[in-house]
């Protein structure tokens, strides 16, 4: 598809996007913000950086909206699985993926990184603003439509919930499966946080 900036219609120009995000995503898992490169996405996708800044602003601009892509993905998987089957094991089985997604890119907790503020101070305040996140809110969405009731204070629910996901950064330092931890103390609080 090697074709002059701007013969790309519109239709292409959003495929070539898709395409970049997708990379940029796989990338940004592996090797981070820093050490992913728009020469290299540009040429796994097959067209010259000089075409990249046709599709995107800049390269902040297209880490944003990766970033943006990949959250709603994630919310949009983890309602999907709730909706199939609401209910407490229905809840758990998101928890369980939704931990997979975060050992598969830590890029979506790990915020307090060197490599994912060196990202953030380079992103204006607006488009900061733009992608934040509210986990809380979301947790909530969660709860609601698995149709649970919570046994204790939900604020602590949220909070059990939360360390637990946590320790997918087990992994860094401990030589034992942390998915295995994550699916075994999940699979043993959860009749205490809910009826």
């Amino acid at each position: 598809m090697v074709r002059g900036p701007k013969g790309f219609s519109e239709e292409e120009k959003s495929a070539l996007r898709d395409k970049l995000c997708l990379e940029c995503e796989k990338r940004w898992a592996l090797y981070g913000y820093k050490k992913t490169s728009i020469s290299e996405l540009t040429a796994a996708v097959g067209i010259s950086s000089g075409a990249f800044y046709l599709l995107f602003s800049s390269k902040e601009d297209f880490f944003c909206e990766t970033l943006v892509r990949v959250r709603t993905r994630l919310k949009e998987t983890i309602m999907k699985i709730i909706h199939t089957n609401e209910s407490k094991e229905g809840f758990v089985e998101a928890l369980n993926w939704h931990f997979q997604e975060f050992e598969r890119a830590p890029f979506l907790y790990d915020l307090g990184s060197p490599d994912f503020l060196a990202f953030l101070n380079k992103i204006p305040k607006d488009r900061i603003d733009e992608m934040q996140f509210d986990s809380k809110v979301f947790f909530f969405e969660m709860v609601e439509a698995s149709g649970l009731s919570f046994k204790i204070e939900q604020e602590k629910v949220y909070e059990v919930i939360n360390t637990l996901l946590y320790t997918v950064e087990l992994k860094k330092q401990a030589s034992y499966d942390s998915r295995w931890v994550f699916e075994f103390l999940i699979s043993n609080v959860i009749d205490e946080l809910f009826e």
